[in-house]
């Protein structure tokens, strides 16, 4: 819009010429009828109607160029309105995944297992060997091949559920290959594993308390989080979305598609997460609901056209290693 502001498109002009070719001719034939003290009086009046006409052609330009700017406005205010309409309420999420055979048994077991204590799936991380699930109120449940200084703080919580004094309970994970990792508490506390950048970047939001209050799967409570955290498909790669939709990423492994989609929306601080693969897979959700991906397998793509075109609301996609994902719809 300030682009428009600054440089409007170029106003179509009209040759004065061609508009008064007819009243000319006609004030030619005027004149020459009309002879005498009041001939000077006739063509004065005749310039000011042919004046006032220009005037209203050029008025009618001037109106079209305007509401060619208003749609224009309106067009790119379009997608965040209907998407915003088009958000339904979570009742319940469904899962469709794609794991090695080994995980596939142990995922739906933990999935068994949740549903048997009848509580709904707050937050799932997957890096195609391992997965985690949150689940109600500070409930986990995970696979094996967890990164071991996760697995040592997730067992930590699981011994304090049994004793008389709980620590705090466990609100956002993220799993990445090559033992990366991020989990958080509902005390604002956090552990984690990447590269340097990733570990300057944590410890400056632990420090200045940019912190979400409500995550990717819309958990409550998870004091001191971040909104979502990804790693990419090189060790230095990752993406932090913040408590307030703001975001930075660093590494050599951002996909050029994520970036050129971050740009397109003109970077706006309205992401809800961002999750990354280690082949190029991203996903992008924004607070309007609008979600967009690529860099999926022919597998993922099918099943996610097959998913939207039977109505269903796509939720979240993360993914992990050999063409791996889970992802969650309603």
């Amino acid at each position: 819009v300030k682009r428009l502001l600054r440089n409007p498109p170029g106003l179509t002009s009209i040759d004065k010429d061609l508009v008064d070719v007819d009243k000319n001719n006609s004030n030619i034939v005027e004149r020459e009828e009309k002879q005498g003290a009041d001939g000077k009086l006739l063509s004065e009046t005749s310039n000011i109607q042919n004046k006032m006409e220009l005037a209203d052609v050029g008025i009618a330009i001037l109106v079209g160029e305007k509401q060619k700017v208003e749609q224009h406005l309106k067009s790119l205010e379009k997608d965040d309105e209907d998407a915003a309409e088009e958000v339904p309420e979570l009742s319940g999420l469904e899962f469709q995944f794609s794991l090695s055979k080994d995980s596939m048994k142990q995922v739906e077991r933990c999935l068994e297992d949740i549903s048997k204590l009848e509580k709904r799936v707050t937050c799932v991380s997957t890096n195609g060997r391992a997965t985690i699930f949150l689940y109600g109120n500070g409930g986990v449940s995970f696979t094996p091949n967890i990164p071991k200084p996760c697995l040592s703080k997730l067992k930590q919580f699981k011994n304090s559920k049994s004793s008389s004094v709980q620590g705090p309970r466990p609100c956002y994970a993220a799993l990445g290959s090559r033992e990366r990792f991020y989990i958080g508490f509902d005390n604002g506390t956090a552990e984690w594993k990447g590269p340097k950048a990733f570990d300057k970047c944590m410890r400056r939001v632990a420090s200045s308390g940019k912190a979400a209050r409500q995550n990717v799967q819309n958990i409550t409570g998870n004091h001191g989080q971040p909104r979502s955290v990804s790693f990419g498909s090189t060790y230095d790669t990752f993406f932090v979305v913040h408590n307030d939709g703001s975001w930075e990423y660093q590494g050599r492994g951002i996909p050029t598609e994520l970036e050129d989609k971050l740009a397109d929306r003109l970077d706006r601080p309205d992401i809800v997460c961002v999750t990354l693969g280690p082949n190029g897979e991203w996903f992008l959700k924004a607070d309007n609901g609008r979600m967009w991906w690529g860099g999926i397998s022919s597998e993922l793509d099918t099943l996610v056209q097959d998913l939207l075109e039977s109505d269903r609301y796509l939720d979240f996609m993360c993914f992990g290693d050999d063409g791996s994902f889970f992802l969650s719809y309603d």
